[in-house]
Formats: structure tokens, sequence, C-alpha cells
């Protein structure tokens, strides 16, 4: 299907930009990209409570006569990730110096810490994104969108290493940005699933559902971020 299809080659291209970075960049900075991506999609994925499989849930629930009841849903539950990310950046702001030591030891600094929140949170709305479109079944702008994402990732990131001379923020930008553009095209293909009314009680309903799913996301989180967390933590970002 298309929806393979997308999934082996936005996978392939991550394999192939694996070479391409670790020439830029040392084992330390490729170390502490890597440990860039583990605490945003972390952070943002803890914060969410899941909210998008609430979306995608209740979308097929009011898909045949409540269609105006699920586009107000689904713009309250994007107010609400916005609202709970915003607090959350500011927490994880608040605490970098104690994140940083703890988790990362010294060696990241607050800049890359906000940034990899960042990342983790426009990783979660554009995921949110897929999974509406999938739910949609419009599957060849979601295979489209799935393969931008890591192209534009590593084009954006190649052209910036020729302007900021190898830096590892170079790598950071160009996957900020490449995701950023995905993100922004794909809420024009989207925009007849909104209606601009906040409902309180439609975020309640979507939490009681998600938050109990959330034990299996964070198992998830750690089992996938485990070893890298662990290596930074006794080997240092070269180990990563």
């Amino acid at each position: 299907s298309i929806y393979l299809l997308s999934v082996i080659i936005a996978k392939s291209i991550g394999i192939i930009s694996l070479p391409i970075y670790t020439r830029y960049l040392s084992l330390d900075e490729y170390g502490v990209f890597s440990m860039f991506g583990v605490f945003g999609l972390t952070a943002s994925g803890l914060l969410s409570v899941g909210l998008m499989h609430s979306t995608y849930r209740y979308f097929f629930e009011f898909k045949n006569s409540q269609t105006e009841n699920f586009k107000i849903l689904n713009f309250s539950n994007i107010v609400f990730l916005i609202s709970i990310f915003s607090l959350g950046s500011l927490i994880v702001y608040y605490f970098s110096d104690l994140i940083i030591h703890y988790v990362f030891k010294t060696e990241l600094s607050t800049n890359i810490l906000m940034l990899s929140f960042l990342s983790g949170v426009l990783t979660y709305f554009l995921d949110y994104n897929l999974l509406l479109l999938t739910a949609l079944k419009r599957s060849i702008i979601y295979g489209v969108f799935n393969i931008c994402r890591p192209l534009f990732m590593l084009s954006l990131s190649l052209i910036f290493f020729n302007y900021l001379d190898y830096n590892i923020y170079a790598i950071i930008l160009g996957q900020l940005l490449g995701i950023s553009i995905v993100l922004f095209i794909s809420y024009f293909f989207l925009l007849d699933q909104f209606k601009l009314y906040f409902s309180a009680s439609y975020v309640k309903t979507s939490i009681l559902y998600s938050y109990p799913l959330l034990p299996r996301s964070i198992i998830g989180q750690i089992y996938s971020s485990f070893d890298k967390v662990m290596l930074t933590f006794y080997a240092g970002f070269s180990g990563v």
C-alpha cells in the first residue's frame, strides 16, 4: 500500500542520512544530536497525554452524523496541546540545569535542550496531522508528507552545514525547519477538520479516553531511549 511504501522510503532516507551526518559531525556532536531527539520526543509525548489517539478514535465515532462535533473536538484538542506545551516549555527552561545535570550530565547546553523540546512538539503535531490523514484515507497526501519530512530535513541540514562551518546547529536547524515546512503545509489539507470553537468538555472527554493509554506510551518511550540515556550517562556523548 501507499502507507507502507512511504514508510519504507522515509526510513531509507533516514538510513542514507546517517553516514552523511557522521561525515560532518564528530562522535560527540552526533551523540548530542541523538539525545536531542530522545528528550524532545519523550517530553512532548508525555505532556500530550496521548490526545492524538483520542482525536483518531472520535473521528470515527462522529464520522457519520456529528462531523461538526468532531471539528470542535479536534480544534479544542489542538488548543489544549498548544497550552500544555507552552507551559511545558517554561518548566523545561526553569529546570533546564537540573535536567541537564541529572539526565544528560553537563555536556548539553540549555539552548539545545530547549530546541530539542521544540523539535519534539513540532514532530508531535506533524504526527497528529499524519494520523488524521490516515483516518481520512488521504493516502497519497500522507505518503508525500511522510517522505518529504526526512528529505527536507536532510537537504536543509546540508545547506546549513555550508553556512555554519559544520556545526551541530546546522543539523538541528535543518530538522526544525524541515518539520516546520511540512507541518505548515499539512494544515492546508486539514482546514476542513477544524471549527473555531473551544469546548472544555470535549477536551475532558478526550483525556478520559487517552490517559489510560499513557503508561504504555511511557514504557515505549523509556524502552526506546533507555540505551541512549545510559550510554550518555556512563560513556559520554561519544558512546551514543
